[in-house]
């Protein structure tokens, strides 16, 4: 689309502006003239003008336009003023005034011409990037909240939660919040509760400042202050110690001073050997350093070296000699040897056994040698051979028999059987005892063979319950009360239960224990001596 558009041109005196008018939109265009005959800068808006750096900025007449000069070439005359080199421009003036026509195509773009925010709506316009024309204006709806941080507005302690914002730096709207957990403890330092000694350990805590709590306790130590214990040098004859440690403010044996021995050294005594008629000595020993006799030399008796001499054995016919000794090195006799007479040498003569109808005669003995009786014989009578006659178990209704015997040999009766009455096995079936519901039974005998009743058993009726009763508890305003109740004494049935009366704290309770206050004599108070409740 082609428009053509009319320019006023005034002119002005040298070195001051001249402002040109555009008709249509009356937007203010300035150049700068020196004199019409010389070269002048000319700011125009459209591709063939431009705005002049020097004489004005270029926001305030054509926004998101960029600076750019260009130098033109006007000549005066009388009749017009024509501008060289500007393509297809011309500028017609008469006298004073001129006017100048163009033709060109707008080209639209929309411009923000105010930016918005989160606070205000914005605008743009759809202006012509050649001649500013605005066609069209339309508003901008107002943005989201960007630039938005967290920021604590109350800091957690270990008593109070804190508090976090997210607030839009730009406008400052807080937008949402969240509560921050309980925080940690805040320490300062190490509190001694009880100070240590080299006896006792102590204890520091680490206390929060604010809510006092003891976030954590230290065992304290406190070391001994030791001196030393000299010790004392041993030798052969007395003890010596060892060096000690101990405590200068306890006085604790820290190291204790432990007895040193030191032994003697030894050397031999030589001993001296014995004779069959002079004693000797043993070896011995004493101590190199002090001379102290430390193995004493004991006599040893003069003594034979014997010698056996054998001894010749006796017969019951000739004599023999026990066994004797001499010295082997002097022939002294040391054990002298003495006649022994000789003993038989005896051979059994066995026994012959007896019966109960033939005697018999016992072992004896005779020398085998010379035929002398040693031991003589002795008539014995022989024992009956016991044969068993075996018993008979009795019943519960007929008798039995015990067991006896009788010789194998003559039938000689040796035990007598004795007759066993009949009785019942009895055994007993335990009772049990009545309770306060239940009936009980008495003990019972009957046979075990026969199963025949003996002692039958009887009922025990049940004596019935013990009834105590509990008395009933009123309640306060802190603790429950309860109803009557009642149990057996015997068994401990419940035979009516308690039923709990609640508690009632209320100021209008009549659970309370009201007493004057005294702490507030100007006015007539009464608070419960059982929870504290003032009214």
């Amino acid at each position: 689309m082609h428009h053509d558009k009319e320019f006023k041109v005034e002119t002005l005196q040298s070195n001051e502006y001249a402002a040109l008018h555009e008709s249509e939109q009356h937007n203010e265009q300035f150049f700068h003239a020196d004199e019409f005959n010389r070269d002048v800068e000319i700011g125009l808006s459209s591709k063939d003008l431009y705005e002049t750096s020097d004489d004005i900025e270029q926001n305030e007449i054509y926004p998101n336009k960029k600076k750019a000069r260009k130098k033109h070439q006007i000549r005066h005359s009388k009749s017009s003023f024509r501008i060289l080199k500007m393509g297809a421009i011309t500028v017609t003036a008469m006298m004073s005034a001129a006017v100048m026509t163009f033709a060109h195509e707008h080209m639209y773009t929309w411009i923000i011409t105010k930016t918005p925010t989160c606070l205000e709506e914005g605008l743009e316009s759809l202006i012509c990037e050649d001649c500013n024309e605005i066609k069209e204006t339309r508003k901008l709806p107002k943005t989201n909240h960007k630039d938005v941080i967290w920021t604590t507005t109350q800091d957690a302690t270990c008593l109070h939660e804190g508090k976090e914002e997210l607030i839009c730096t730009y406008c400052h709207e807080r937008l949402e919040e969240k509560i921050i957990p309980l925080g940690n403890h805040i320490t300062d330092q190490w509190t001694i509760i009880v100070k240590p000694t080299c006896t006792t350990q102590g204890q520091q805590d680490l206390i929060c400042t604010l809510c006092n709590t003891v976030v954590e306790s230290q065992v304290l130590n406190e070391s001994h202050e030791e001196i030393i214990l000299k010790g004392k040098e041993a030798t052969c004859t007395t003890t010596g110690l060892t060096e000690g440690i101990q405590c200068a403010k306890c006085k604790q044996i820290l190291k204790k001073q432990e007895v040193i021995k030191v032994q003697h050294k030894p050397v031999t005594i030589a001993g001296i050997d014995a004779t069959c008629t002079q004693n000797g000595l043993t070896e011995g020993s004493q101590c190199s350093i002090c001379g102290k006799v430390l193995k004493e030399q004991t006599i040893i008796q003069a003594s034979h070296t014997p010698e056996i001499i054998p001894a010749v054995a006796a017969t019951c016919q000739k004599t023999g000699l026990s066994e004797g000794s001499k010295c082997s090195v002097c022939g002294e006799v040391l054990i002298p040897q003495k006649t022994i007479i000789g003993d038989h040498s005896p051979q059994i003569i066995p026994a012959v056994a007896a019966t109960c109808q033939k005697t018999g005669l016992s072992e004896g003995s005779k020398c085998s040698l010379c035929n002398t009786i040693l031991k003589e014989q002795t008539v014995t009578t022989g024992d009956h051979i016991p044969q068993v006659l075996a018993g008979v178990a009795k019943t519960c209704t007929t008798p039995g028999l015990t067991e006896g015997s009788q010789c194998s040999t003559c039938g000689t009766l040796l035990v007598e059987q004795r007759t066993i009455p009949a009785s019942h096995n009895e055994i007993t079936i335990p009772g049990y005892e009545a309770t306060c519901e239940n009936e009980g039974m008495s003990d019972g005998v009957i046979c075990a063979d026969c199963n025949e009743v003996i002692v039958a058993q009887d009922v025990i009726q049940a004596y019935g319950h013990n009834i105590i009763t509990i008395e009933a508890q009123m309640p306060t305003c802190v603790a429950d009360g309860y109803t009557a109740s009642s149990i057996c004494d015997t068994c401990g049935t419940v035979i009516r239960a308690a039923e709990v009366i609640p508690a009632d704290g209320s100021p209008n309770s009549n659970y309370h224990s009201w007493v004057i206050d005294e702490s507030n004599p100007e006015a007539v108070t009464y608070i419960c001596s059982t929870c504290g409740l003032r009214q």
